[in-house]
């Protein structure tokens, strides 16, 4: 896996790469006692061995790791991101957990900083509900109030081949499972709220979002358009910039992940 992340590194086709399913705390989750070797340690030798074998090949390669929405004190050090996958229910408590987490890696997380945040739709209503729009408000004034990150609100539905719907999707879409076509639906909604004009760049956030461009270019992946329905991020407190730079950075993902143990 490390000499994979080198040459991925070396080829100068990716800013980075992403980690699924990371954790600080594999060592204390219920299965670890079936491995014969200490998970959470190799998780971290991986991670370092990684962190600094890219560094001698190039200074500016990313590092982002799915954390869901737990800090992750050793890992720090080595990562430049993580994306908080934050799965519901959403409750007082563990929407306060988030809003910790977030502010955390956006404190302990190296430069350059990539924090993404991510909330789940409620699932048994079309994506421009009432309640829906309030809760992709939340995320994102969340990510703007807490970070200088990405947010992201996900449908979220069917995840796998079988599963229902409490409305119909598009036109026709009932058709399509009963013809049993096997999908999912963890697609992005462009919302107007995204639209809005957040005024005019500070002089500190200017200089960083110039030093940011210099350093990364704007020929990546992923630019939000005019559309409606996207399968990236959009930048979040840089939304005013996008006429600058459009675009994400071009993080390659592995499915070469650490297992869960859940």
């Amino acid at each position: 896996m490390v000499r994979r992340a080198v040459e991925y590194a070396k080829c100068g086709l990716f800013d980075g790469i992403f980690f699924d399913t990371w954790r600080d705390d594999y060592r204390d989750r219920k299965n670890a006692h079936y491995y014969a070797y200490d998970l959470h340690e190799a998780a971290i030798t991986i991670l370092r061995r990684i962190r600094e074998e890219v560094d001698a090949v190039r200074d500016d390669f990313l590092i982002i790791v799915n954390t869901n929405d737990t800090k992750i004190p050793r890992s720090a050090p080595y990562v430049n991101g993580m994306f908080l996958e934050t799965i519901g229910p959403y409750h007082r408590q563990h929407l306060t957990e988030i809003e910790s987490t977030l502010l955390w890696g956006e404190q302990n997380l190296r430069e350059p900083q990539i924090n993404c945040l991510e909330g789940w739709s409620l699932r048994n209503e079309p994506l421009d509900s009432p309640k829906n729009q309030q809760r992709m408000r939340l995320f994102t004034t969340m990510s703007l109030t807490h970070s200088d990150g990405y947010v992201s609100y996900v449908a979220g539905i069917g995840v796998g081949g079988n599963h229902q719907h409490a409305y119909e999707i598009w036109k026709g879409h009932s058709e399509e499972h009963a013809r049993g076509v096997a999908h999912d639906h963890l697609h992005h909604h462009w919302y107007d709220f995204y639209d809005a004009d957040l005024g005019v760049l500070s002089a500190a956030t200017k200089q960083k979002v110039k030093s940011t461009i210099t350093e990364k270019g704007c020929s990546s992946v992923s630019s939000p358009t005019a559309g409606r329905s996207i399968t990236g991020a959009v930048r979040s407190s840089r939304l005013s910039s996008r006429k600058q730079c459009q675009a994400l950075p071009a993080v390659w993902k592995t499915n070469a992940h650490i297992p869960s143990l859940t």
